[in-house]
């Protein structure tokens, strides 16, 4: 795993300003590496069915009227991770979900994820479930190395705004918004060598799919953490409560208190897409995610 001054240094390479406090905005998590071997009972993995305690019950989602089996994205052997937090100490495996239909797809609908965590030294083996709608929808599986690094946030966060990052500051003036332009390129070039120094795209080509369980989300569109918090506006009425542009404000600030739990990139061999190439994203509250308690996950979905 890449080090924080590893980090600043490559900061500097770039130009970025204020490099060592850009690396300190550094988030650990795991890339979710396949391994090209077959998924044992237990262990992680993406798609396939979920390993799950005898007796445990199948998330549902309500579809309409109808509550149907949630898709099974993958799940987390906890043993396999390091460091000090929840996840690394509590063991078990930790299984995601995410509202579909068979023929209709994903859900667009708030708090469409699911979350279930089995306890460590409780038995599990390969869950099976009825559909009334139709076939079970089912990923590929692909057999999964949790392999930690650290990551840095997307460019639209307030962590990086307030470091600079704010097309605001460039105003109308076409060259303070070309420096600006500047800025923000040099930041993802920062973003992209601290992804490749810790997992060489060569190991399965330049586009390999970033999966990625923990850390900060690479999002496609605005930030995944601010999806989130934009859910959590709209379940909490934060629109009857303050103007829109407090509204606004609030939602920023908001996504920064949200932690990315799972993110699924596009990728041709687990027979994701997510919209022209795009990722799917599972989170919950830091504060929740902090001591494992996963009532409140939500989930987004972003096209490429």
């Amino acid at each position: 795993m890449i080090t924080l001054a590893e980090i600043e240094q490559l900061a500097i390479e770039e130009g970025v300003e204020q490099p060592a406090a850009i690396a300190a905005l550094a988030r650990p998590g795991y890339r979710l590496v396949p391994t090209g071997q077959q998924a044992g009972i237990g262990g992680s993995k993406l798609g396939g069915v979920p390993d799950l305690p005898a007796g445990a019950q199948w998330p549902l989602f309500q579809w309409a009227d109808v509550p149907l089996p949630m898709l099974f994205l993958g799940q987390i052997a906890l043993e396999e991770l390091v460091g000090g937090d929840w996840f690394a100490e509590a063991g078990g495996l930790l299984s995601f979900f995410y509202g579909a239909h068979p023929q209709h797809g994903l859900t667009d609908n708030m708090r469409a994820a699911h979350v279930l965590h089995s306890a460590a030294g409780v038995e599990v083996r390969p869950a099976s479930v009825a559909n009334p709608a139709g076939v079970q929808p089912v990923l590929s599986e692909r057999a999964v190395e949790p392999r930690a690094v650290l990551t840095l946030p997307d460019d639209d966060l307030p962590m990086v705004t307030v470091l600079g990052l704010d097309w605001d500051l460039a105003g109308d003036d076409q060259a303070a918004r070309d420096r600006m332009y500047e800025r923000f390129m040099a930041y993802m070039r920062l973003r992209d060598r601290v992804a490749a120094a810790q997992y060489p795209q060569a190991a399965e080509g330049r586009s390999a799919p970033e999966h990625l369980f923990l850390g900060w989300p690479r999002s496609e569109q605005q930030s995944a953490l601010i999806d989130f918090a934009m859910s959590q506006a709209e379940l909490e009425d934060w629109y009857s409560r303050m103007p829109d542009d407090e509204v606004d404000e609030a939602i920023v600030a908001a996504a920064q208190r949200w932690q990315l739990l799972l993110q699924l990139d596009h990728d041709d061999r687990l027979e994701t897409d997510f919209g022209d190439g795009g990722g799917l994203y599972v989170g919950a509250p830091a504060e929740d995610a902090a001591r494992g308690d996963m009532r409140r996950v939500d989930g987004a979905i972003q096209s490429g």
